[in-house]
């Protein structure tokens, strides 16, 4: 097996930041593309090991407006509900309309209820249904264990937060992780790029080697794999995504410093 060729002559290259800036050739345009990929992937995966420990998402996050609607009048009504095996056996019948929205109790709601209401949270028979401005309702069936008896509105939230989690808990998770990865996607664009950028400009005030913008780009991917690498790994110990952030941008200023007091960014046979 040939070790100096792609993808072995990367991981040759990420050792220390002398080797990165003598190996800043070796990179074709479509292999960064694939080594960038590879790099915002790593960044990644801890936000998915994070999103799949959670057990339950806050109701309130989602729909913050809607909990601010639940007064001492809805929460006594509510507490009202008897559920067995998540079916409602009283015929409870309550509904209160505000500027910020509708709440009803019903064992039927109509979609009149529900269609001009700027917000909505509906209690039927065997689930509620939840709404706001800026989606189509959201019918989510109740627990076997949802119970809202004797319950305080924080506890009336939490019941709510599982049994929407368990419903919609896979898509939230999917839609989280893809939003984080395209905002990761933008952030190591912008620092690999910018960089980048930044490195080849130098070439017109030094002596600096540095002469192609794809060798400075291939240059900055292969010092930001230790950095990204140690991201990654805080992540998965703590999962904090600035701190991550930071982590990777501080050890990467840290190596170019480096290789700049070992280098000046000259080739060994060009120097002086």
């Amino acid at each position: 097996m040939n070790f100096n060729t792609y993808p072995f002559n990367y991981l040759k290259s990420i050792r220390n930041p002398i080797t990165a800036f003598q190996n800043r050739h070796q990179l074709k345009w479509s292999q960064i593309a694939v080594v960038f990929t590879f790099i915002t992937f790593l960044m990644t995966a801890p936000v998915y090991t994070h999103y799949q420990k959670v057990e339950s998402f806050s109701f309130y996050d989602f729909y913050p407006e809607i909990v601010d609607m639940i007064d001492e009048e809805v929460i006594s009504e509510i507490q009202q509900i008897d559920l067995n095996n998540g079916e409602m056996t009283n015929q409870n019948s309550f509904k209160v309309e505000a500027d910020q929205g509708t709440i009803v109790i019903h064992s039927k709601i109509n979609t009149n209820d529900y269609e001009d209401a700027i917000n909505f949270l509906g209690f039927e028979k065997k689930q509620f249904v939840v709404r706001d401005d800026s989606e189509e309702p959201r019918i989510v069936p109740y627990l076997t264990t949802t119970s809202f008896k004797g319950k305080n509105k924080e506890q009336i939230i939490e019941e709510l937060s599982e049994a929407y989690t368990i419903t919609n808990g896979s898509g939230i998770i999917v839609s989280l992780i893809l939003v984080i990865y395209g905002f990761i996607l933008l952030f190591n664009a912008f620092v690999i790029f910018v960089y980048a950028y930044l490195l080849k400009s130098m070439q017109d005030f030094t002596m600096s080697s540095i002469i192609t913008y794809r060798e400075s780009v291939n240059l900055v991917l292969n010092l930001i794999a230790i950095p990204t690498i140690l991201a990654m790994i805080f992540g998965f110990i703590r999962f904090n995504l600035i701190t991550m952030f930071g982590i990777q941008v501080i050890a990467l200023i840290a190596m170019l410093v480096y290789l700049f007091q070992q280098t000046q960014f000259i080739d060994e046979e060009d120097r002086i």
